[in-house]
């Protein structure tokens, strides 16, 4: 419960944000290799990266001429392969999340396109 509201305090914020200032909505999609370690002490046992992929949304408009924050939003697949040596037992852990970093970036330059 207290998870959705701070998701509700920030997409308030973006939403609230958006409306004064102009800024760029985009789309990121990629593929992450994710490997849990404690599985690796375990003896006779085989553990591999799991291949994921995540998918979200992203939008940055700027404060001022240089600074600009860009919250972004995240399908994120996470998780291991566990394979026992010599024997036929096979575990796949897949983790699902929802991250939500927020980036701040500074431009140097005050010349073209900030975003």
């Amino acid at each position: 419960m207290k998870s959705l509201k701070v998701l509700c305090v920030v997409a308030a914020l973006v939403l609230g944000l958006s409306l004064n200032v102009m800024g760029e909505v985009g789309i990121k999609a990629g593929v992450n290799m994710s490997k849990l370690t404690s599985m690796d002490s375990i003896s006779g046992a085989d553990s591999k990266a799991l291949i994921g992929f995540q998918f979200g949304l992203f939008y940055g408009y700027a404060l001022t001429d240089n600074i600009v924050i860009q919250p972004e939003a995240y399908y994120v697949q996470k998780g291991h392969e566990y394979k026992e040596s010599g024997g036929s037992a096979k575990i796949d852990t897949v983790l699902n999340y929802i991250e939500i970093p927020v980036l701040f970036k500074y431009k140097f330059s005050t010349e073209g396109s900030f975003i």
